[in-house]
């Protein structure tokens, strides 16, 4: 996790402490927006990516996930304090910094057995420290925050020109089918669909999903799930299937970056083209 990610999870938490009883609630958009305007920050997708899933690792924010209903959570700053203060031994209960070895002490060393101190991150310092110490954080990145727009601006601007030629289409050779045709699919049919489909869930599941598309993965997770129901309902429209199950595969293979995901996507996609989209 970077500086700059470690300052917008501070400023987050800092936001949850000024509400009633410490805490934050709603969609990542709206209590997310309304920290970066009480602390003048930009947006980044990227940035509020790394974000939720350092503070979801630390144990002070909780999503709540359910098909068909955008994604929203819960962030506790009761429970950053808990996670965040020393026990025994000075050790925390959660340690976000990583073993530091000076460089300039190294070259001097005299004892290779010497210790070293840890570089302690934002985060942590913060823990300790607070708000006097996060404005001090604030003014000293104040250029890099500033900088931070400007990349994303230039992202922004990539990101509108037209797909690349050379990726081709999963689903470019199958044909949509007509909107009334129904199908009946037999119990091994849907017997053959409920390994893979199982198998790609529980890894997207897993996944921390993709910083620069947040809400991607939900949406995803959301039409392989409803595309699943249509097969174990008995009958359904074909069509219906298409712009549900295989719509979301052919996206997941075209832009998601986990290769795992990708494979057990495309296994996926050859089942159920298999059994329900050849002639």
């Amino acid at each position: 996790m970077n500086e700059i990610s470690e300052i917008y999870a501070a400023c987050l938490i800092e936001y949850a402490r000024r509400q009633d009883n410490g805490v934050l609630k709603g969609t990542f958009y709206v209590f997310g927006k309304d920290a970066r305007d009480a602390f003048n920050l930009p947006y980044s997708k990227k940035i509020y990516g790394e974000c939720i899933s350092r503070l979801v690792q630390i144990g002070c924010l909780k999503e709540y996930r359910t098909w068909g209903v955008e994604t929203f959570y819960k962030l506790d700053s009761k429970e950053f304090d808990k996670a965040m203060q020393e026990v025994a031994l000075g050790v925390r209960k959660f340690e976000t910094s990583a073993p530091f070895l000076d460089v300039a002490a190294a070259a001097t060393t005299v004892s290779s057995s010497s210790l070293f101190p840890k570089s302690t991150s934002i985060i942590e310092s913060y823990a300790d420290l607070g708000s006097d110490y996060l404005a001090e954080v604030l003014e000293s990145y104040e250029q890099h925050i500033l900088q931070l727009a400007e990349d994303d601006e230039e992202e922004a601007e990539q990101s509108d020109s037209p797909p690349d030629p050379g990726v081709a289409d999963p689903l470019k050779d199958i044909e949509i089918p007509a909107s009334d045709r129904l199908v009946r699919p037999s119990h091994n049919e849907v017997a053959e669909i409920e390994h893979p489909a199982a198998e790609l869930l529980e890894a997207l599941e897993r996944d921390n999903g993709d910083p620069d598309n947040l809400g991607f993965r939900e949406r995803i997770l959301g039409e392989i799930k409803a595309g699943r129901e249509l097969i174990r309902s008995g009958e359904f429209r074909a069509y219906l299937l298409y712009q549900t199950l295989l719509a979301a595969l052919g996206e997941l293979i075209s832009r998601y970056k986990n290769p795992t995901i990708v494979a057990l996507a495309n296994a996926l996609l050859g089942v159920v083209v298999s059994n329900f989209f050849q002639s």
